[in-house]
């Protein structure tokens, strides 16, 4: 059968350099994607840090992400303020980076590395989480058109609280709430600190020049470290496992492009699924054959996180180098009557680059 790609079709075989390909259309990519949105029918909060751009920090989706980047460095970071209308608001913070310096240089494949912090504090109790992670992965080329990546995590979380902030049934004096008056709480939380392990593997796959999808899966937690402020041993974190996919689809020149995103995310009876998408414009001249001129983009769009919120996003790209977006939650959880529909706004910025640049002997992927 032709190469030349039949929309009408739900997959094709063809042969291309000499050999069977198996290739999904883009009928197909989007028959997959509306099966994962719609294949979760509830969804609770998961118990973990969360961002609505999250697929802007990759390496806390999947280890298996650190540098899977059409560049040989990139840094992020994103900053995320919720619910701050309730007085108590969840405030979450991450910045990362990742290192290939050397992926031409490796033809069978290549090392990368990564480091990332994340800050997270909730409420009025300051309910805190503060972590590092380091990440090493690998890469193999299955052929020119594919990569498949494994990945390493260790991790040190610190957690903490301040319950001196909150209030107890005991302070009511019959007529209101006396803060003189004892809490009647004995003990103490005190701060505690953990390793925590996680790995993940990432498949990408660029059918065409204007189609291209990735697919990855993770585990995080898998040596289910303690959660107690009170030293019990039976209290331990639940394994979080993820599955992320996405896609980018060009048409029109390639001025345009449409990137659809799904996450999918269950810990313990946890469950949360994420699936929207964005809108891409390029902006500005753009070099075919040559790096002379490189356009800038315009995103847009959003997602929708199961019964919990949807995302309006937009971004900025300068130049295929640095990032900028933003982003607004809008509840539509029960909560929603505390919150009156407001949940959160989220800002990132990212950039990335190359240190030692070889353009023609760059792979696609």
């Amino acid at each position: 059968m032709s190469a030349k790609k039949n929309i009408t079709t739900y997959f094709f075989s063809f042969k291309r350099r000499g050999r069977s390909v198996f290739v999904f259309s883009k009928t197909k990519v989007w028959l997959l994607w509306f099966f994962f949105s719609f294949l979760i029918h509830h969804s609770i909060k998961a118990q973990d840090i969360s961002f609505s751009q999250f697929f802007i920090s990759p390496l806390y989706l999947n280890p298996a992400s650190a540098g899977d980047g059409e560049t040989e460095y990139r840094f992020s970071s994103q900053y995320r303020n919720q619910w701050n209308g309730l007085g108590f608001p969840y405030r979450t913070m991450q910045a990362s980076g990742d290192f290939s310096l050397f992926k031409d240089d490796w033809k069978k494949g290549f090392p990368a590395c990564g480091i990332s912090f994340y800050s997270d504090q909730a409420g009025k109790s300051k309910m805190g989480i503060t972590e590092i992670q380091l990440t090493g992965s690998y890469t193999i080329h299955l052929d020119e058109d594919q990569t498949l990546s494994s990945g390493l995590q260790v991790a040190y979380v610190q957690r903490s609280v301040d319950i001196s902030n909150l209030k107890w049934d005991n302070q009511y004096n019959g007529m209101t709430y006396d803060p003189a008056l004892s809490s009647g709480e004995s003990a103490m939380a005190e701060p505690f600190s953990y390793v925590d392990l996680g790995a993940g593997f990432l498949w990408k796959y660029q059918a065409y020049e204007d189609l291209k999808y990735h697919i990855g899966i993770a585990g995080f937690h898998l040596n289910n470290p303690p959660q107690s402020f009170y030293n019990s041993a039976s209290d331990r974190l639940h394994m979080r496992f993820v599955l992320n996919a996405g896609s980018e689809i060009k048409w029109k020149e390639k001025r345009m492009s449409i990137l659809p995103k799904m996450l999918f995310i269950r810990q313990g009876g946890a469950m949360n699924l994420s699936a929207g998408g964005l809108f891409k414009y390029l902006v500005g001249m753009e070099s075919r054959y040559t790096e002379a001129y490189t356009a800038s983009a315009v995103s847009f769009g959003g997602l929708y996180r199961w019964a919990d919120a949807f995302s309006l996003q937009a971004f900025f790209d300068y130049k295929n180098s640095f990032s900028m977006g933003f982003s607004y939650d809008i509840n539509v959880s029960p909560f929603r009557a505390a919150t009156n529909f407001m949940g959160g706004f989220e800002f990132s910025l990212s950039c990335k680059g190359n240190v030692f640049h070889q353009p023609n002997g760059k792979r696609k992927l």
